[in-house]
């Protein structure tokens, strides 16, 4: 087994969390460019265990230096596969001083309208007014929670915030909200807290947030979010929340068709 090589005094603990509603037959799976996550063969993905009904679940230990990107598919009983859209689940575990990691992630639906932004013609050219980014902080031993979460059709001088049922998130209080971060060269809004202190499960939502006027603007829709994973010693929980929930009829577009047989 590739995992019997890793010295366990140079590991981390990488707990791989997928919210993921399944029906009767499917099963949830996970590859990666690791070995232990079938070295980039899709063949060779790893099951995840039923958790409940909304969460699967991989336990590994991993070398303290990899960079792993890893993705998630879907199988049914009939052999029918259905895999997520994109490339960004990735952990660089030389980043951070924990000696556990427990990644909740949401499953990238590759029909979900917010992915089309991301294409490289919006990329490029069609959302070229760019939200400003700045380089990220390194999470220290004091961070126990770092939340993630995109969007895609922010303005400039907007980004996103978060708010809560907890003290450090301000009891829903708009005038207390906690801005995010938008990373330079990632897709990403973060924000890393330390939520020792803090009652679980944790209730919270994302809103949108003038960076101009240091201002919150709006909620985002949608039900309140809850992350059940506790603080605890050594450990980093990170929440891969997906794109928030805004309103996506705000970019409008206009183009012309011309049928191939008329050139």
């Amino acid at each position: 087994m590739p995992n019997s090589t890793i010295n366990k005094e140079m590991s981390k603990k990488i707990s791989f969390h997928l919210k993921y509603q399944t029906t009767y037959g499917q099963s949830v799976w996970i590859y990666g460019n690791h070995p232990l996550l079938g070295a980039g063969e899709l063949e060779n993905a790893i099951p995840l265990v039923y958790l409940n009904e909304t969460y699967w679940v991989l336990h590994l230990n991993f070398s303290a230096t990899d960079k792993i990107v890893y993705h998630y598919l879907i199988k049914d009983a009939q052999g029918g596969e259905i895999l997520e859209w994109g490339n960004d689940k990735l952990i660089d575990l030389s980043s951070t001083p924990n000696d556990e990691q427990v990644l909740i992630d949401t499953w990238n639906f590759a029909g979900q309208i917010e992915n089309v932004f991301y294409t490289e013609p919006f990329a490029s050219t069609l959302l070229n007014e760019k939200v400003v980014a700045v380089a990220a902080k390194k999470i220290t031993k004091t961070k126990t929670h770092l939340f993630k979460v995109k969007a895609p059709l922010l303005k400039n001088g907007q980004s996103l915030c978060m708010i809560g049922e907890s003290a450090i998130l301000g009891n829903w209080d708009t005038q207390k909200t906690l801005p995010l971060t938008k990373i330079k060269e990632t897709n990403y809004f973060e924000i890393a807290l330390d939520l020792k202190q803090t009652a679980f499960p944790l209730i919270y939502k994302y809103g949108i947030y003038d960076t101009k006027k240091k201002a919150f603007i709006s909620y985002e829709e949608g039900n309140n979010r809850v992350v059940y994973e506790p603080a605890s010693k050594n450990k980093l929980v990170i929440c891969n929340d997906g794109f928030a929930a805004l309103n996506n009829t705000q970019w409008k577009g206009a183009g012309v068709a011309i049928p191939v047989f008329s050139l």
